[in-house]
């Protein structure tokens, strides 16, 4: 765990900060479902879509598979930055 900083401006922008991002968690995660819906749209019609585009790299579909993962570590690191701040 890092060492929280003892400037009181350094320490006050990273509380704004915080404030900031806990402000627009709820917008965040409501993204979720939407990127989720349309690559399983993309997979479901993969066949038609690689013939015009090339479809979903490999890439994409292990962004996808580690979404929820993904969503949780950045909650995790949230909170820990909040303990630190």
């Amino acid at each position: 765990m890092k060492t929280p900083s003892t400037e009181l401006a350094h320490l006050k922008k990273n509380k704004d900060k915080e404030a900031e991002v806990r402000s627009k968690l709820k917008k965040l995660d409501d993204r979720r479902d939407p990127i989720r819906k349309k690559f399983q749209y993309i997979i479901e019609q993969e066949q038609d879509i690689t013939i015009m585009s090339g479809g979903l790299t490999e890439e994409d579909k292990q962004r996808l598979s580690t979404l929820d993962d993904a969503w949780n570590k950045f909650n995790e690191g949230l909170n820990e930055a909040h303990t630190i701040i």
